[in-house]
């Protein structure tokens, strides 16, 4: 039969003791960190053309959306509502200028005033992770 025997901390040197508080306060961070750091690794929205809540003239031709990390183009989408509710994007989903980070589709030209809906469902690259994103602009 096995036996163990209980260390005390009473019994080890303070050097040790130390020593073993900071392994243990390192091993707690570095866990904290690693959590942390996942939590962010999504494709999050950082800019488009046009910005939400924007006010253009007159129909830009396209939608671009970029995001924080590249994506999965073939298995990301993004779709453009009118004020009626219908598509009005070409559905020729692309990136802008090869960048990976980026959604875009083109859209129909001499759009009547109204508000716009932009919708996007994005997989990350990085960490497989779907994020979907939706603003307005208006025309």
């Amino acid at each position: 039969m096995l036996s163990f025997q209980r260390i005390r901390l009473s019994h080890v040197s303070p050097s040790v003791r130390i020593m073993l508080s900071a392994a243990i306060a390192s091993v707690f961070f570095l866990l904290c960190i690693s959590f942390a750091i996942e939590s962010f690794a999504h494709p999050f929205y950082v800019d488009s053309t046009p910005k939400p809540f924007q006010s253009i003239a007159e129909s830009t031709g396209e939608v671009n959306v970029f995001f924080s990390e590249p994506i999965e183009l073939p298995y990301s989408d993004i779709t453009v509502l009118g004020p009626d509710g219908k598509a009005i994007d070409k559905k020729d989903v692309h990136n802008v200028n090869g960048q990976t980070s980026s959604i875009a589709a083109s859209i129909q030209e001499n759009l009547p005033p109204g508000i716009y809906t932009v919708n996007t469902k994005v997989l990350s690259a990085v960490d497989g992770h779907v994020v979907d994103n939706s603003f307005t602009f208006g025309i």
